[in-house]
């Protein structure tokens, strides 16, 4: 087996922006009905290649579904799903 000539984790991570975050969020709003569903959240964090995608959006609703009726509102809660996610250190795919 030859080796790498180099070692993967010397390239450099750089991670979502707050904006790219709400952008993959907002293209997830698939059908186009203004919040976020289980499934749609499931979604972009699949999207952002989160290893347990039901267990993100799981607690990403614990962190931004105010109202507490199983779903993310774009225009008054997405701002708190955002600061989740981005706490969470995704990091863009080379």
């Amino acid at each position: 087996m030859v080796p790498f000539p180099f070692k993967l984790s010397s390239f450099p991570q750089i991670s979502y922006t707050k904006e790219e975050l709400t952008n993959v969020f907002k293209k997830n709003d698939i059908n186009g009905d203004g919040k976020l569903s289980w499934l749609e959240m499931i979604a972009a964090f699949e999207e952002l290649g989160s290893r347990w995608p039901w267990f993100r959006a799981k607690d990403g609703f614990a962190h931004a579904d105010q109202g507490k009726n199983g779903y993310i509102d774009i225009k008054t809660e997405l701002e708190l799903l955002v600061d989740y996610a981005y706490k969470c250190n995704y990091t863009k795919k080379n």
